[in-house]
């Protein structure tokens, strides 16, 4: 039997969260969603949460990954202990691949 396609969950929460860190007032929201994981019990399905301070909520400083559905249910306690674990977000430009020529040269 062929396995069925996977089919798009329920729609994650569009809503921003406001929090304080310390005093200060951030702002998380969910940013992405994906999969992870391998095995016979399938993936595990996952959001992004960026983080940003509330005058600037258009550029996320941190990130962090949370089982999808948890969201929206988390108290600002289990959200301040997120931002603490969270990713910051390098915003240096990216690394640019080698050219073609030197890719060659590579000990693969």
């Amino acid at each position: 039997m062929e396995p069925r396609p996977p089919r798009e969950l329920d729609r994650d929460p569009a809503e921003r969260r406001t929090f304080e860190v310390n005093g200060a007032p951030w702002v998380a929201w969910v940013a992405g969603k994906g999969a992870w994981g391998s095995g016979a019990y399938g993936l595990g399905m996952v959001v992004a949460i960026h983080f940003a301070p509330a005058g600037t909520a258009e550029q996320p400083e941190r990130e962090a990954l949370l089982a999808r559905g948890r969201f929206a249910g988390l108290y600002d306690e289990e959200l301040r202990a997120l931002f603490e674990k969270a990713t910051p977000i390098n915003r240096e430009q990216p690394r640019q691949e080698p050219k073609r020529r030197d890719r060659r040269n590579r000990d693969w």
